[in-house]
């Protein structure tokens, strides 16, 4: 049922407390210039499309991926969909920005516009299920936003490389 009634409000629930807090954060420093120069607001912690399935689902997503594939890339459409508008919402409350092509979020700088965070998908998927059910959900948002990154935990995955190829990663 969730799938089908597409998208959610972003204005509603999480995604409220989330806008919130960022205009909080973006009034409370414009009274501190010096402060509004360092003080980077960023992103909030988005997930990858296939990470926050997983969390929606738990760890039924992965006999999901081969019992219902089909359901998991409609949810992992809505979920992309969701990503996109939530962040293009957010996007006017961020500070983050260094320069025209990367951002600043954990003490770090990283290229593009947009950081994706894939760590369950990466780390847990097959080479072919990650192609299938991760990367190109992860390529939609880096085109979306002209450009960004990726970064995951965990141990090295020798196909690794192959799974960040992409003409908008940065």
């Amino acid at each position: 049922k969730a799938v089908a009634r597409g998208v959610p409000d972003v204005d509603r629930a999480l995604g409220k407390r989330v806008l919130d807090t960022h205009h909080f954060y973006l009034e409370k420093l414009k009274g501190y210039p010096k402060c509004f120069q360092c003080v980077r607001i960023t992103q909030p912690d988005l997930q990858s499309p296939f990470d926050i399935a997983h969390l929606l689902i738990g760890n039924d997503v992965f006999f999901a991926v081969v019992d219902e594939p089909d359901l998991i890339h409609e949810l992992l459409a809505v979920v992309t969909d969701t990503y996109i508008a939530f962040r293009r919402k957010v996007e006017p409350l961020l500070t983050d920005r260094a320069g025209d092509d990367a951002v600043y979020l954990h003490g770090c700088l990283f290229g593009g516009t947009v950081l994706v965070k894939d760590d369950t998908a990466i780390i847990n998927l097959s080479q072919e299920m990650h192609r299938l059910f991760s990367k190109a959900w992860n390529d939609r948002i880096f085109e979306a936003f002209g450009g960004g990154s990726m970064h995951y935990c965990g141990p090295s995955r020798t196909w690794a490389r192959e799974a960040v190829e992409c003409p908008w990663l940065r």
